[in-house]
C-alpha cells in the first residue's frame, strides 16, 4: 500500500480568518531551511523576526512560541507551509513545514 500524499492548501481568504484567532493548523515536522539560516547575534535575528511578525501578522496567522533574553521562536502560516523563524545561539534558524492532511 502506498501513501498518497496531497499537498494541503489554503486561501488567503482562510488565511485571514485565521488571524483573528492566530491558530495554525497542524503541520509535518519542519525541516531546517539551511540555504536562509545563519549566524546572528540574537538581538538582530529578533529585530528581524519583529519586523516579519509586523509586516505578515495582518494577513496570515501569527504565533509566537517562545519569547525570552535568549530565544525568540515566531510560526507563521502561509498558504502551503508553517515557517518558523527561530533566534537562539546566535543563530538565525528558518523551518519550512507542511500542513498535515486533514488539517482544514
Amino acid at each position: 500500500m502506498t501513501e498518497e500524499t496531497s499537498d494541503v492548501v489554503y486561501t488567503p481568504s482562510e488565511l485571514l480568518d485565521m488571524t483573528v484567532t492566530n491558530k495554525i493548523p497542524d503541520s509535518e515536522i519542519p525541516v531546517l531551511d539551511k540555504s536562509d539560516s545563519s549566524e546572528m547575534l540574537f538581538t538582530e535575528c529578533k529585530s528581524i523576526a519583529k519586523t516579519v511578525i509586523s509586516n505578515f501578522s495582518h494577513a496570515y496567522p501569527t504565533v509566537i512560541d517562545v519569547d525570552s533574553g535568549t530565544h525568540f521562536k515566531v510560526r507563521i502560516g502561509s498558504i502551503n507551509e508553517v515557517f518558523t523563524l527561530e533566534c537562539v545561539n546566535d543563530e538565525k534558524r528558518i523551518y519550512r513545514a507542511k500542513y498535515k492532511s486533514g488539517s482544514n
